[in-house]
């Protein structure tokens, strides 16, 4: 496509195009939707808006019943550029990837040291009661002053 200024009108302050001149046109090429499903659990699609959004996808069964993705998307941002992603889901779950995403921190160095036990500063600890379900809390009411009050003993 060729550009071309704008005729300016002759009348006077002349910097206003002319009406006669239609504007130019713009091409946004067309939507794309393609899709494919074999029945068997695989599939694959990819489809395309005319203002520059695109998604692609293609899925496989898993070995433990779900179902194994994997794809891309990407969209324009307002100010310019463009945004693009591709992830995986399968049975470890949803992975995305992408330059806009952040990293996470590192996690923190483990210490194999003895002196930070709780033990090496004489202290011992108590014995866990996850499974001793006689030291559950229950709720039960008494009357005080003629009114309800709920406990949890």
């Amino acid at each position: 496509m060729q550009a071309y200024p704008p005729r300016l009108s002759g009348r006077p302050g002349g910097c206003l195009p002319d009406a006669s001149e239609p504007p130019p046109r713009v091409r946004r090429p067309d939507p794309v939707d393609e899709r494919e499903d074999r029945g068997d659990g695989n599939f694959r699609y990819r489809f395309e808006t005319s203002n520059g959004i695109k998604t692609e996808k293609v899925g496989t069964p898993g070995s433990k019943g779900q179902s194994n993705m994997q794809g891309a998307f990407s969209f324009p941002f307002p100010e310019g550029g463009v945004a693009e992603f591709t992830y995986v889901a399968d049975e470890f779950g949803y992975q995305p990837s992408s330059d806009l995403l952040p990293v996470p921190l590192p996690s923190p160095p483990t210490s194999t040291d003895s002196s930070r036990s709780p033990s090496s500063k004489g202290l011992r600890e108590s014995p866990s009661r996850r499974n001793d379900s006689r030291r559950l809390p229950y709720l039960h009411r008494h009357r005080k002053n003629r009114k309800n009050h709920l406990c949890i003993t």
